[in-house]
């Protein structure tokens, strides 16, 4: 395929807005042009991304690829980048996947606009849910000291007190613990994210592929 036309405008009234009407197929031989015209707009300053998706034919794993990178840039510039218009098969594939959570996917301009005012009502990106590190914590604190029984006191020799640089060096411990569990966690649900995505695109490549096939057959 690889044939891919690419045609922005301006929104009136609507400053660091751009809408962008693709026509074609977004595969690996048109990738190139669309991150070209994108990185552009970005260093231009533009902070809304609107995409006009009623000509598109085709999007394959490097172009879904692609449209999420963009739209956690234009996402971290305090923007974000909107779909609308999208052709039933194109919907379907982006939902099945999960990546509508990266963007939000409307029905026209219109309701790309109330994404941009925050009047929309597409779903967001929600953000991760922070781990759980406290109950860690706890269970890594020292346990509390054994009450002392009422009645005269044993004939023994009470041991030394523990020093104060003993008691700071548990604290750092536990405190270095509980960082080192944080940090394992996070990086943990990253690689996981990043392998569901990675598995859901060979599911879609192959399933483009499968289509491909049996329409050529019908031909």
């Amino acid at each position: 395929m690889g044939d891919l036309n690419i045609k922005p405008s301006d929104v009136e009234n609507a400053e660091g807005v751009k809408k962008v009407e693709l026509t074609g197929a977004i595969d690996a031989a048109s990738i190139t042009q669309l991150t070209d015209f994108v990185d552009d707009l970005y260093e231009n300053g533009t902070r809304w991304f609107l995409v006009d998706m009623r000509g598109i034919k085709y999007v394959n794993s490097t172009g879904l690829g692609s449209l999420v990178k963009y739209a956690d840039q234009f996402t971290e510039r305090g923007g974000g980048m909107v779909l609308f218009a999208l052709p039933p098969k194109v919907k379907v594939i982006i939902k099945m996947l999960g990546l509508d959570s990266f963007f939000p996917i409307v029905n026209s301009l219109d309701d790309a606009l109330k994404e941009v005012e925050g009047t929309g009502s597409a779903t967001k990106p929600a953000p991760a849910p922070a781990p759980k590190v406290e109950e860690e914590a706890k269970a890594a604190a020292p346990a509390p000291a054994a009450p002392t029984p009422s009645g005269p006191a044993p004939s023994v020799a009470p041991s030394a007190p523990s020093s104060l640089g003993s008691s700071n060096s548990k604290g750092d411990d536990v405190a270095d613990t509980t960082s080192a569990s944080k940090e394992l966690v996070e990086t943990l649900l990253e690689e996981n994210r990043r392998t569901n995505r990675l598995l859901k695109a060979v599911i879609l490549e192959l399933r483009q592929l499968r289509a491909e096939f049996e329409d050529d057959n019908e031909e």
